[in-house]
């Protein structure tokens, strides 16, 4: 997942750091200085302590996530004039081809214990920005392709690229114009891209639509340590369109549990070989099923294997391909069918004779996913932000 979460306690104010760069809290009459070509630093002399942030790239101010309701970034001037950042994609964009702040005021105590979150990735840029600039490759994920093909581009307009605070770091599939099926384990996605082929080629491809996620629904029975039910469903703000580029991919009803020896199918954007390097493209690559009881065994999983799980990997003819580290949440085929999310395997891009685990669509999983799509705005309060 690139750089990790920590916690930070400054002024009696808890709030999550990313590092780098830092995160600060902006609270009644203090004031954040600085502009998005330089450093931020905290100016107000009322503060028990100067609170210096890293350098802020070009454009990176749009990297900055805020909570809904009233929450934004302030930063302010030597003439006292506080600047309230909007936290709206198309604000963001303005205010980075602008380089201006959106709204000015002169009272900094109008600004009410709010907090911004810088991202990960110093060198990467926010989701809208991120159409705008280019994306450098960083490890990311925790699941990828190796040993695969690049996929003729568009042939899996389905597939979508998920953004950790503007960090590419997981895939999933388009399910419906609102909704994105991937893994519980990629947390904090922020946006998605659809109809990405090259990464470095997003800025000039029109064809790629970006869509903020408004809603997450990791499945309520996942658990971290096991990744038993690794499944999550993402809420988009805005409808996609489908294009030649972009399509759905809907849930069937019932999902057969794929025989051993069948021949399946994953996608992805990460590692591909064992340099940690990064995949500018779609690749695929062919991963043969190992039987449950047989992926149970010592010799493999020694029985962290459940019934919702599928056991895939380098076998037979396909035991130089596999997933690797970045490719967590994308699609399992078989038979032509979704039949898994990328969940977890060994460590290290390179073949192994474990195989890569995959969590199973079940009856119960296809059930709760057309139950929570089903679900009226109204009713959506308890889903994670």
């Amino acid at each position: 997942m690139g750089w990790r979460v920590k916690r930070s306690h400054i002024s009696e104010k808890w709030f999550v750091v990313f590092s780098p760069p830092e995160l600060w809290d902006v609270e009644t009459a203090r004031a954040v200085g600085g502009s998005i070509l330089g450093h931020i630093h905290h100016h107000d002399p009322r503060a028990p302590k100067p609170l210096v942030g890293a350098a802020v790239q070009q454009g990176s101010v749009c990297s900055l996530q805020w909570s809904p309701g009233e929450d934004r970034l302030a930063s302010g001037s030597k003439d006292g004039r506080l600047s309230i950042w909007d936290g709206d994609f198309a604000a963001c964009k303005l205010a980075k081809l602008q380089r201006q702040p959106l709204v000015t005021m002169k009272q900094p105590s109008a600004v009410k214990k709010q907090r911004a979150m810088a991202c990960s990735c110093l060198a990467l840029f926010t989701t809208v920005c991120l159409v705008l600039l280019y994306v450098q490759s960083c490890v990311c994920g925790e699941a990828e392709i190796f040993g695969g093909k690049e996929v003729k581009a568009h042939s899996m307009p389905y597939m979508v690229l998920l953004l950790h605070c503007g960090e590419p770091d997981c895939g999933g599939t388009l399910l419906s114009s609102r909704w994105v099926l991937t893994a519980a384990h990629c947390t904090d996605i922020t946006a998605v891209l659809l109809g990405v082929h090259s990464i470095k080629k997003i800025k000039n491809d029109k064809s790629v639509q970006v869509r903020k996620v408004v809603k997450t629904y990791p499945h309520p029975e996942y658990d971290s340590d096991t990744f038993n039910h690794d499944l999550q469903l993402l809420k988009l703000k805005k409808e996609v369109k489908q294009t030649n580029t972009v399509k759905y991919l809907p849930l069937a009803d019932v999902i057969e549990d794929p025989n051993e020896g069948t021949t399946c199918r994953v996608a992805g954007w990460g590692f591909f070989d064992n340099t940690n390097t990064t995949s500018d493209v779609l690749m695929s690559a062919k991963v043969d099923v190992m039987g449950r009881e047989k992926c149970n065994s010592a010799t493999y999983w020694n029985s962290d294997i459940t019934p919702d799980m599928v056991c895939a990997g380098p076998q037979g003819k396909n035991k130089t391909q596999d997933t690797c580290e970045g490719d967590s949440g994308g699609p399992l085929f078989c038979n032509g069918v979704q039949v898994g999310v990328t969940s977890f395997g060994a460590a290290g891009c390179r073949p192994h004779k474990i195989p890569g685990v995959y969590t199973f669509l079940s009856k119960q999983h296809i059930e709760w996913m057309k139950k929570i799509m089903r679900k009226p705005a109204l009713f959506e309060t308890s889903a994670t932000q």
